[in-house]
Parts: structure tokens; sequence; C-alpha cells
């Protein structure tokens, strides 16, 4: 595998670029500085879309609309183990209503601690009824980490049951949260696209922070149809002086 660099890498770079999704948002302490920031780094670079939490998203989509950049809104931390269904539902028609495009929604931890995998479908089939019916996509976050093979090629066949537009591989939001579902791995991205039906798709996601444009290119060219990336690949970038074409 090449190490990228700019020129002659120009190419490959802006296709990674174009299934990425940036994600230095994904942590407690948003200031407005990083929503501009995020939002500035996404255009200067031609990222794909924005990630966010609910109390950001509605600022990024603003921030973006007109752009042709997306917004993901990294949803319900805990899947109601803190938070009222109400109020979840709620926020996210509110969200799907102003543009959010996509919703990243974990697993829910008390239906499956209750070992009620019907549940655990019916919870992402809530909320893939209510974003599908505005237009936007669903994606469920399988937070891997925890789990062995077998567990996340069930929790995939559950996320088709429940009509979900793909998964993600992990939440990536241990500061907010304490929840450690693990780093994104080849392994992890082969696997679920083996599994899944075509057309789902999987988000690569998880240890983004420490992710390179070449790790992020070997995940791609397993079958991922985006990835996460952060503050290491916006610093490789900015190192090798890759600019998106005018």
């Amino acid at each position: 595998m090449n190490i990228f660099h700019c020129p002659e890498h120009a190419k490959e770079i802006k296709e990674i670029l174009e299934q990425s999704e940036l994600t230095t948002l994904i942590r407690p302490n948003v200031l407005e500085r990083d929503i501009e920031k995020a939002v500035s780094d996404a255009m200067r670079y031609g990222i794909r879309s924005v990630a966010a939490l609910p109390p950001q998203a509605e600022k990024v989509c603003e921030a973006l609309a007109g752009t042709g950049i997306r917004t993901t809104c990294v949803y319900d931390m805990l899947s109601g183990a803190i938070s009222r269904p109400e109020a979840t539902t709620h926020s996210v028609m509110k969200l799907a209503e102003l543009g959010v495009d996509e919703f990243d929604f974990m697993i829910s931890l008390p239906e499956l601690a209750a070992g009620n995998y019907e549940g655990v479908a019916a919870h992402w089939k809530q909320y893939a009824d209510l974003v599908h019916a505005r237009g936007r996509k669903l994606f469920a976050t399988l937070e891997k980490g925890f789990f062995d093979d077998a567990a996340v090629t069930a929790f995939c066949g559950l996320a088709a049951k429940a009509g979900a537009d793909g998964v993600r591989t992990v939440t990536g939001c241990q500061d907010l949260s304490g929840i450690n579902g693990g780093r994104v791995t080849i392994h992890d991205v082969c696997l679920m696209r083996k599994v899944l039906p075509e057309n789902m798709d999987v988000k690569a996601s998880g240890g983004t922070d420490y992710m390179y444009l070449e790790d992020a290119h070997a995940l791609l060219a397993c079958g991922a149809a985006s990835v996460d990336l952060g503050d290491c690949a916006l610093s490789q970038l900015a190192a090798i002086g890759y600019e998106k074409e005018a």
C-alpha cells in the first residue's frame, strides 16, 4: 500500500473524502467555533458528510445548507437507558424535517440486556419508519467491540429486518457515554459486508481519531460505503498540502 502524497495521490484522496464522514464534533464539549471549523474543513477538503450529536445537529445542518455536504446525527447514546422514547421521537422528527440526512442509532441496550432481540429490531424499526417517511436514512449502530462474530451476524440480520439502510460499526462516543465499543477493523467490515443484503451499507467507524487516509482506503476497499475521519486525517491532509479542486 502507498503512503499518500500530493499531488501524485490527489485522485485517490478525493475519492476517499467523497466517501468519508467527519466526526470531530462527536464529543461532549463542542463549542460554536468547533462547529464552524468542522463545516469549514468539510468544505475545504470535499468531505461527504459531517456527523454531530443531537444538540449540535441543527446548527450543523443549517451551516451546511446549499453546500451539498450531508449532515448525520449520531443519536441516543444510551439507546433509551436515560432518554424517554417520546422525547427521542420528537427530536428525530424535528431534525429530519430540518434537513438532517442520516441518523445513526445505537443498539438498544435495555432490550439487549433483557434478551429481547425482537425488541432490538423494533427499536431500530420505530426510528427507521420515522426518518424514511421524511426521506432520510437510518443506520443501526452495533457497538461491535462488545460482541463476537456470531452476535454481530445476528444483529446485522435484525438491522435488515428493521428496514435500516445500513449499519455503523461503533458509535465512537466513549468520552460522552463511557461506552467503548472498540475500534473498527478490516475483519469487522468484511464480516458485515458478507452477511448484509447488498442494498445495505456499512459505515466504518470507531477509533477514527487515529485513522489515517491509508486506513480509510483499506476499509473502503473491503466494502465499507463510508468511513469516519477525525483530527488525525485532517492533520495529514494539511501536512501533505491537499486542497479540493476548485
